[in-house]
């Protein structure tokens, strides 16, 4: 089980406002099987941004299993975007978020999936991914280790891991699996930048 804390922003067209979010999510993966679930919070080291309106995401779920074929995905969510809405932008995202499943589900079997923690004992403060530099980066700092997996798919030559921090005492091993790699980063102290790019 992974749980994460969350803000994101939503980029909207003039005269609307942008929208934000801050939000916990829940993922729990098997062989088989993973879900995920998220919804809208209030935590102090997420404060109210300003310029933005703060939308509250109700409930929003992922279930995504294995199948013969390939793979299932069943998707819900419900949002309150807060504030004075045009009705065409609403029209329009009522239209566009069904579809959203649908996107995950070219990206995963053309791409595979970006770098994922499967195991943090450290403490884990932010990630980023960009897909056209097939670069992901993340930010930690505490102590312990942390874990991620590959997909062969999105790095069918390889990784390579930079680490900038921890007094440059954190060590990494990578091992080999049926989808891609394990890479952990054990024996970190302090703040710590891990990049994974393509090779």
């Amino acid at each position: 089980m992974g749980e994460a804390l969350f803000w994101c922003k939503i980029k909207t067209p003039w005269p609307v406002s942008p929208r934000d979010m801050a939000a916990t999510s829940l993922r729990e993966i098997s062989d088989n099987e993973c879900y995920v679930v998220m919804t809208s919070v209030e935590d102090e080291s997420i404060p109210v941004v300003s310029r933005c309106v703060r939308a509250t995401l109700m409930i929003s779920g992922w279930k995504i299993t294995k199948t013969d074929t390939g793979i299932h995905v069943t998707y819900i969510t419900q949002v309150d975007l807060a504030g004075s809405i045009p009705t065409a932008f609403l029209k329009n995202v009522q239209q566009q978020v069904p579809l959203c499943a649908g996107s995950v589900v070219r990206y995963v079997k053309e791409f595979g999936f970006a770098p994922t923690a499967i195991e943090c004992t450290a403490e884990f403060r932010s990630e980023a991914f960009d897909h056209a530099k097939r670069e992901y980066i993340c930010n930690l700092d505490g102590s312990g280790e942390c874990k991620w997996m590959t997909s062969t798919k999105m790095y069918p030559n390889g990784i390579t891991i930079s680490i900038a921090g921890s007094n440059g005492n954190a060590k990494q091993d990578i091992q080999d699996d049926e989808k891609g790699q394990i890479i952990t980063i054990s024996e970190i102290q302090g703040p710590i930048t891990i990049k994974i790019n393509k090779a």
